[in-house]
């Protein structure tokens, strides 16, 4: 499900086989989960649940303004599938996703 904090938009993912949770989010600030995202109400339901932020070699640290667009690109993609095989369409940064 899709939740916006603080103007930003990430994805958290349940899986229901696994105790954990998982967080994808394009933002590539590096910290502990509770310092990035807070005391989410989804975080304290799911409190015996194993966090987990899903790491992606494209993360980005500038655009703060395109998070909405990478979350609905990201439910596209997991949508039903599984986490292991997660590859996103997003290239590194370059250039051309400035323009």
């Amino acid at each position: 499900m899709p939740v916006v904090r603080s103007f930003h938009i990430f994805l958290f993912v349940i899986t229901l086989l696994e105790p954990k949770f998982v967080i994808i989010d394009n933002s590539k600030v590096e910290d502990d989960i509770e310092t990035i995202y807070g005391s989410l109400p989804l975080l304290v339901l799911f409190a015996n649940f194993i966090p987990h932020r899903l790491e992606m070699s494209w993360r980005i640290i500038n655009n703060c303004v395109d998070c909405g667009v990478f979350t609905m690109s990201h439910m596209e993609t997991c949508m039903g599938g599984s986490l292991k095989e997660f590859k996103a369409r997003f290239k590194h940064k370059s250039l051309a996703q400035d323009q």
